[in-house]
């Protein structure tokens, strides 16, 4: 299971990619989809400290 995109924010564009060995199942997925939004949100936290420092 991989995913990857493109975040606009106000220090510029930047990629992201999440990528795992879990294979794909929608019914996880849709159960899940908390942990692979909590997990974003805090990669996108590390980014934005790693800028300000």
């Amino acid at each position: 299971m991989n995913d990857a995109g493109i975040v606009s924010g106000p220090s510029g564009d930047y990629l992201i990619a999440v990528m795992s060995n879990a294979d794909y199942d929608s019914e996880w997925m849709t159960e899940n989809t908390e942990l692979m939004t909590n997990l974003i949100v805090a990669l996108d936290a590390a980014h934005a400290e790693y800028l300000a420092e």
